[in-house]
């Protein structure tokens, strides 16, 4: 009898413990299409997107349809494109006939040292962007895959994400105490390589979506 308490009562704990953004997302089935490859190889942007998939089940927030269950099931229903699925016409009508709520697309992209990745996770029944990410990281592509892909995750999850800042901005004032009543200011710049567009997600995390 004690022991059937305490397992209901754990249950209540972590199911008020969870972010109410997670549980609603957790009860909905996503698909998530290959990313799309802009200046880097298709290999790459394959990778990259197996480990975002990953990275999706393991914030707890989405059940994703595995890519070989969706190509399986895509086959059996004769679904036929020409070119890449990229436009919301055709993910509504994959995500339909996956019999999934929700899709997610994107591109990865690469320009000099600087890789942007853009995603966007669409409502199958509207059509409409429930959200969109766009993460922007200078460094490695090895570096993408290790940490850029889960910051990605968990914001399409809508869990909210520290990051650090390419540049951090130290201001010392020094009061100097003279006939001018003059002062001076430093700006003492510490230089960092990683993510560089890291805008706070305002609206991401704090959506009132009703899938």
């Amino acid at each position: 009898m004690a022991n059937r308490v305490l397992f209901f009562l754990l249950g209540i704990f972590i199911g008020t413990s969870m972010p109410a953004n997670i549980t609603e997302l957790s009860k909905n089935t996503v698909a998530l299409n290959t990313l799309d490859a802009k200046g880097i190889t298709k290999n790459e942007a394959d990778v990259l997107t197996s480990k975002l998939r990953s990275e999706l089940i393991a914030t707890a927030g989405f059940t994703v349809l595995e890519r070989d269950k969706m190509d399986e099931i895509l086959k059996e229903q004769g679904f036929q494109q020409t070119g890449a699925c990229t436009q919301s016409e055709c993910l509504v009508e994959m995500g339909q006939l996956l019999g999934v709520t929700h899709v997610i697309a994107g591109s990865l992209g690469k320009i000099g040292e600087t890789y942007s990745i853009n995603v966007r996770l669409i409502s199958v029944k509207t059509g409409a962007i429930v959200r969109d990410v766009s993460q922007t990281y200078k460094g490695s592509i090895d570096d993408v895959l290790t940490s850029q892909m889960n910051i990605v995750a968990k914001k399409l999850a809508g869990i909210k994400v520290e990051e650090k800042k390419n540049r951090t901005w130290l201001w010392i004032t020094l009061g100097i105490v003279g006939v001018a009543g003059a002062g001076t200011a430093y700006a003492v710049l510490s230089k960092d390589d990683k993510p560089i567009d890291q805008t706070p997600d305002k609206t991401a995390f704090d959506l009132d979506v009703n899938w």
